[in-house]
């Protein structure tokens, strides 16, 4: 089996599912939610599909961020 560095992505069959439903959501114009836990990889394939459409924005809210 072969090893992946630290940091680097890897393409699994989830993340491309995900992905794709990015894509959707964008294609369509429509707003979307992904939860999961922590450190599952939500942030890392958003970042990987704003490399891929510059045009794209991804806004984070927090609680903190309620009163907007």
């Amino acid at each position: 089996m072969k090893r992946t560095p630290a940091g680097e992505f890897v393409m699994t069959p989830t993340a491309e599912r995900t992905l794709e439903k990015i894509r959707l959501v964008r294609d369509t114009g429509s707003v979307a939610l992904f939860t999961g836990s922590a450190g599952v990889g939500k942030t890392t394939i958003v970042q990987r599909f704003l490399r891929e459409d510059r045009d794209a924005r991804y806004v984070v809210f927090s609680a903190a961020s309620r009163n907007l």
